[in-house]
């Protein structure tokens, strides 16, 4: 609902990065400008470090982090969207305002800040508070499964490796259609904008095959590629912010590097979890749906009949994995003969004719 009303406001039209915090926050009641503003306009990132508390309290505080090691003049500060976990599965939305603050567990034993790996920033969990508030090793058959850290659809943290190569060419398309959406929707007012039209084009990319295929665990890939290089470059002194003042365009491509596109992205990715799915999704009328369904199934249709439901004699493996792909995708836009043709397969396999239904599919 946040982007359908930016889009709504200034469609055909120039716009700035504060028109969509505005709308975000108009939609959500959080405060967006301010948690975008600090990210944005700050150059690197915080390590959020836990320790114990009063009572059943833990204490967090935050302090840029740098590759060279901590600067304790420097006094920045980030608003943190914490995302804890504890212990049940409960979560702790909380976030982090300040220098330090102290955040309830109750009864918990433990506690994991940045569920999801969604944050931008570091966490260091101080040792003597390892075996009451993070997980030891006994502790691992109780706790939930790696997956619920790392984020939904994933069996093992970093299994998205298995994943990239089939990424790398399916978010192509999607990152492309994103920036032509943002260019000719809603342009940006200036090149002081430019972050948000790649940041948001390379997130875009990644969730769009998340939303395609789910099994994939892209965002565990995300983790190693955008959010790594994000982290190793923003960690450095002679780094920039993600918004950056230009005042001429010959000054563009002295910005195009991984702030502009990986921390951008992962900032978005950030804003995304804070605010939830639903503010930043944009599902358009109902009749343009219906229409875009129509048009991918008349792609899907010709490309299915070409290929049939049974291997043929010769063919290579990426015609067996085009044949799944397509033969799926035409029967989720409901193709009529596509969904007739699969029901009648499935019931002659069911009968007893297992060949009827070839093992790729």
């Amino acid at each position: 609902e946040g982007l359908r009303l930016y889009i709504k406001r200034h469609q055909y039209q120039n716009a700035s990065t504060k028109d969509l915090w505005g709308a975000l926050e108009e939609v959500s009641g959080k405060p967006v400008k301010s948690l975008m503003n600090c990210w944005t306009q700050q150059t690197g990132y915080p390590v959020v470090s836990v320790s114990k508390g009063e009572g059943s309290q833990i204490a967090i505080s935050q302090q840029r982090f740098l590759g060279t090691g901590p600067d304790a003049e420097d006094r920045t500060t980030w608003m943190v969207p914490l995302r804890a976990t504890a212990e049940g599965g409960a979560a702790v939305g909380d976030v982090l305002e300040g220098q330090a603050q102290e955040l309830a567990l109750g009864d918990a034993a433990w506690v994991k800040l940045n569920s999801g790996q969604s944050g931008f920033y570091r966490t260091s969990y101080k040792l003597h508070t390892r075996r009451n508030h993070c997980f030891t090793l006994h502790q691992l058959s109780a706790a939930p499964p790696v997956s619920n850290f790392w984020g939904p659809h994933s069996a093992l943290a970093f299994s998205g490796e298995t994943a990239a190569a089939g990424y790398a060419r399916s978010s192509q398309a999607e990152t492309t259609a994103s920036r032509s959406w943002f260019g000719n929707l809603v342009t940006m007012e200036w090149w002081t904008d430019l972050w948000l039209n790649e940041g948001f084009a390379t997130w875009v990319g990644w969730r769009a095959v998340h939303e395609l295929f789910p099994d994939w665990g892209v965002w565990e890939q995300f983790v190693v590629d955008e959010q790594g290089r994000g982290l190793n470059l923003d960690s450095l002194k002679s780094s920039h912010p993600i918004e950056v003042e230009i005042a001429n365009s010959s000054q563009v491509f002295e910005i195009f590097d991984a702030i502009s596109y990986s921390k951008g992205s992962c900032v978005i990715r950030m804003l995304d979890a804070f605010l939830g799915e639903n503010t930043m999704r944009y599902e358009g009328p109902p009749e343009v749906l219906q229409g875009l369904e129509k048009f991918a199934a008349s792609l899907y249709a010709p490309v299915a009949l070409k290929l049939g439901w049974d291997p043929q004699p010769g063919e290579n493996h990426t015609q067996a994995m085009l044949r799944a792909l397509v033969m799926g995708k035409a029967a989720r836009l409901g193709d009529p003969a596509i969904l007739q043709a699969a029901k009648d397969k499935f019931a002659e396999y069911i009968a007893g004719k297992t060949e009827a239904i070839a093992p790729d599919l």
